[in-house]
């Protein structure tokens, strides 16, 4: 039997900002590494070693960040954990325009966002605005 179902898309935040989050993670460590050699203050290799730990994070972060959409709702990967939705959960979708576009899906007393950040977000909010009433 034919099923016209459409394969699950998943939709991750642009590659490059891995490679820049990377890079300046890298910077960072190298100043640590440079500023603690030369006998500076403590307080100036913890600051350094504070953004090498917040950039290595927001690499992590952006790497393990998807959403995948398919017949039956949303799955929504973070760092910490794995949120699903079923479409008939889903109440509402908002958009907030600006520089750095948030899309909000709320579903079943739960709030889940998501930024422009992410590869073919117009695809992904076409997807949801079909998708979810309210």
């Amino acid at each position: 039997m034919l099923t016209l179902e459409r394969p699950p898309r998943t939709f991750r935040p642009h590659p490059v900002l891995v490679v820049l989050m990377l890079l300046c993670a890298a910077w960072w460590g190298w100043v640590a590494w440079m500023v603690s050699g030369a006998g500076e203050a403590g307080r100036a290799v913890a600051g350094a070693s504070g953004f090498t730990a917040f950039f290595l994070f927001s690499a992590l972060a952006y790497g393990r960040s998807a959403i995948t959409v398919d017949e039956d709702g949303l799955t929504f990967r973070g760092v910490w954990r794995i949120t699903r939705a079923r479409w008939a959960e889903c109440d509402a979708f908002d958009i907030l325009p600006g520089p750095l576009t948030l899309y909000v899906v709320r579903a079943a007393g739960r709030a889940v966002h998501f930024r422009n950040l992410y590869r073919h977000h117009r695809e992904l909010a076409q997807h949801l605005l079909t998708r979810v009433r309210g």
